[in-house]
């Protein structure tokens, strides 16, 4: 069985990661849940985790650099697509994940809760 990781920044600003076995406090006192963000199991093509609020480019045969920010919504999660008209849908990662090369497809470029990329 596959423990969900999670990522949230603590009251230094400092990124800290733990499972949902983890044995220390994780309240507002100790970090800010505002940036509480599950990882998707998926790695871009550098080998990063991608986790939920992750800006990530994504590049496939049909899509060419285009912007996502990933949410979890209705039970996955999900590529949310940003200033793109061309990309009006939402896409599921989880029609991404038995490809052979899912990691090439992606590339995290910031978050929502720093280093936002230019639109």
């Amino acid at each position: 069985m596959r423990l969900p990781k999670f990522r949230c920044k603590n009251k230094t600003g400092n990124w800290c990661f733990f499972t949902v076995l983890h044995n220390g406090n994780v309240n507002e006192e100790n970090f800010n849940l505002e940036t509480l963000s599950q990882f998707t199991g998926l790695f871009d093509k550098q080998g990063v985790e991608i986790y939920e609020g992750d800006i990530v480019l994504v590049n496939t045969e049909q899509i060419r650099n285009a912007k996502a920010k990933i949410i979890f919504k209705q039970g996955s999660f999900m590529c949310e697509w940003i200033k793109d008209d061309s990309y009006s849908i939402e896409m599921s990662l989880l029609l991404w994940q038995n490809r052979a090369a899912e990691e090439e497809m992606f590339e995290v470029v910031g978050n929502v809760y720093e280093n936002l990329v230019d639109d």
